[in-house]
């Protein structure tokens, strides 16, 4: 997963946001965000766009890992339009084939 962060286009030092609940692939993302020498941004699951927003801008944030909820997702779609520095969206996790959602990016 380290190998692919850095294949998409990020440098050393970029800032990546990790926006799930605590499960195996909040810590496969952390490790990898670190074995790439990247600077992971913990979101809070409980956030909202307002402060997700804040985040992302404050702190230069140029891709987010999400889990597959639709409720995270949902949130991103609506403020990725809003933000100049988020680049990626990584969708980690299953989705359902039954829900209905505009990909902004899967890897």
């Amino acid at each position: 997963m380290a190998h692919s962060l850095l294949g998409i286009g990020l440098s050393k030092g970029d800032r990546v946001g990790i926006y799930m609940k605590n499960n195996p692939f909040y810590v496969f993302s952390l490790f990898a965000i670190g074995k790439a020498g990247l600077v992971e941004v913990p979101i809070n699951p409980n956030f909202r766009e307002p402060e997700i927003l804040h985040i992302i801008n404050t702190a230069h944030v140029s891709t987010i890992i999400v889990e597959a909820n639709m409720e995270f997702i949902n949130i991103l779609s609506k403020i990725s339009s809003e933000s100049s520095v988020l680049k990626n969206v990584i969708i980690v996790g299953d989705i359902k084939k039954n829900q209905k959602w505009k990909p902004i990016y899967i890897y």
